[in-house]
Formats: structure tokens, sequence, C-alpha cells
């Protein structure tokens, strides 16, 4: 049987609808949207009235392998706890594309035994994914860097998903571990400003997955990613948050609640995103800054993932565990979708 379908897992969710959506008109005999809700994924289909199959699929479960016989391509669009579904990807063949920006998740797969019987590729969105192929452009001009910030500004009137929401504020209470560093980094604690033009933003510390991949990349480097909206008193208060240690706060239900309320109140702000990337020399003298800019932060990430979903499914040799850059460069992503604005 010709493997020739793509399997969107989450294809119906906030970010997956964008990417399934754009690749419709592309693949249309070959798409399918798998999850555990039959009827959620039908009036999905019903309602964008898309040439989609629909399969049941839950990914922790013991894998059906009838499903997959004519599946060429897996994009998982939701958070898994353990590598087995990538496992079995890997041995059958499948290429497999990870859309999420699970930190614990990549560590698991970083040290899994992959073979390159198919592709697994990580690292695709806006970051991790748009930071990754911004700081390789800039390498490439000034391969001698030595510290790299990656400032990322998100609007809070944007149309951000629950699954999106509910994993930032998890992240707000997390201290994290970076390659190269002696002692555990707390979110919302240090501070890098966000430059554009006259206007400097605060952003903070922040357990985005790509400084983990792109340390790995780059031995030796100091590659750290930092967070901030655009508002000055809901980024404020985060750090403050921090700083008087009240972040654990939000492990009780109503707190949680209320501030995912005030996140999604979409009163103030707007959908507009930015993405800064700075390489520094070994005296942290400014080298280089790139930045890009946009509206509605998941449909960046769909596009994104659409564009690098086309290139993987059109490539004949597989690559085994690699990053997006495998497959496309900056000019490459931004020539592809206009909706990326460099300044």
């Amino acid at each position: 049987m010709t493997k020739n379908k793509i399997m969107l897992i989450g294809g119906h969710g906030h970010v997956g609808r964008i990417i399934t959506k754009n690749l419709a008109p592309h693949f249309p005999e070959q798409l399918i949207i798998a999850g555990r809700n039959r009827r959620t994924m039908e009036q999905f289909v019903a309602d964008s009235q898309l040439p989609l199959q629909v399969a049941e699929f839950d990914i922790t479960q013991p894998i059906d392998d009838t499903l997959f016989t004519d599946v060429k391509l897996v994009v998982v669009c939701i958070d898994q706890v353990t590598t087995d579904f990538v496992s079995y990807c890997n041995n059958a063949g499948i290429d497999y594309i990870d859309i999420t920006a699970n930190t614990a998740f990549y560590k698991q797969l970083a040290v899994l035994p992959l073979t390159e019987k198919s592709a697994v590729v990580y690292s695709v969105g806006l970051a991790p994914g748009l930071t990754n192929l911004m700081l390789a452009k800039l390498y490439e001009n000034a391969p001698s860097f030595q510290r790299a910030d990656i400032k990322v500004q998100l609007g809070l009137a944007d149309a951000h998903g629950d699954a999106a929401i509910d994993w930032t504020l998890n992240q707000l209470n997390e201290t994290y571990t970076l390659r190269g560093e002696k002692n555990p980094l707390k979110t919302f604690s240090k501070r890098r400003l966000l430059e554009l033009g006259k206007t400097k933003q605060p952003v903070y510390l922040f357990n985005f997955s790509d400084q983990h991949t792109l340390r790995d990349q780059f031995p030796n480097r100091r590659i750290t990613t930092y967070l901030g909206f655009d508002s000055r008193v809901v980024t404020g208060l985060m750090h403050q948050m921090q700083k008087w240690r009240l972040l654990p706060l939000l492990n009780r239900p109503f707190i949680f609640k209320s501030v995912k309320k005030m996140m999604t109140a979409k009163v103030i702000g707007s959908d507009a995103f930015y993405a800064q990337v700075a390489t520094y020399d070994k005296n942290d003298q400014l080298l280089q800054q790139l930045t890009v800019t946009g509206h509605d932060e998941a449909r960046a990430t769909g596009l994104i993932a659409a564009f690098l979903i086309k290139k993987v499914y059109a490539t004949k040799d597989p690559a085994g565990f690699v990053q997006i850059d495998h497959y496309c460069s900056f000019d490459d992503v931004v020539e592809a979708i206009p909706e990326l604005t460099v300044l």
C-alpha cells in the first residue's frame, strides 16, 4: 500500500485548525485528523467543509497499526508525557513533526536512540522555531558570538488557546536548568529589554525550549530566552510575584482561574507579537540584532508549521532527529509567509 497520508493529531485544536486549513488545498485527499473525540472532529470537518478523514486515536494508549498503514507523515499538536509514539513512528519509517514547545519532552527526545528510518522534527513554530532560524541567520554573519538573547513579546488581546495559556501559567511557577548554568533559573526573574525603536519593553526569563535546543547546538554559548507581554502592568506583575515569592499561589485553582481570566479578557493590549534575537561578543558588546513582528501568534505558528510540513513531505531522504533549520532557513520562511515582517 502506498504511504501518502498526513495524520494531524490534534488537527482540530487552536493551532491545529490553522495547520489543517492551510494544508487542505495542497493535500485534498491525504489529510487525516486524529484525536479522542470523534464528534468534535466531525463537527470541525462539517463546519470547515474540508475534505478530511477522521480517525479516533488516543496517543496515550497502545497503538493500532491499521491506523498507520498508509500514513507517510504524522504531525502532533498536543503534549505528550512519554516518547513511545515517537519511537513507534521512527521504527515504522513514518516521518514525525512535533508542534509543541514542551522542554521536558524535548529533553526526552534528545537522548532517545532515534534512527534515520524517518525524520523526527522538533522546534516548529514561533518560539521554538522562528527564533531558532533567526539565530541561525545571525550566526551566518557573525559565527564568533558568545551570548544570544532571545526576546519574545506576546499580545494580551491575541486569541491564545486554552492549552497555551494553561502551559504558560504553569511554567511561571517552575524553576529550570540550562546547559552551562550552575544554578537553576527562575521564570520572570532576570530582565532584558526588547528594543523597538525608541521603545524598550521589559522581558524576563522564561522556559521556552528554543534556548535548550540551541545550547545543545551551540555548546559553550550563553543562549537564553525571555518573555514579556505588551502590557507593562501585567509583565511587571508577573515579575513582582516572582520577586515576592508569590508565584506558588498559582497552584490554587481560584487564583489560577483569575489570572487566566485576566490574560484572556482582551481589554488591554493587542494581537501583535514580536520576536527579537540579539548576539554579543565575549565582552558583551552587541554584534547583531534581528526583529520580526506579526499578528496572531497562533496563526503564525500554524503557518510556519504548515510550511515545514510541506518541506518534510516532499523530502525523500529521512534525517533522524533534527530541528527546523535542517529543512529551511529564516529567509525561506519570511519569503513564504508575508504575514511576518522583518523590522
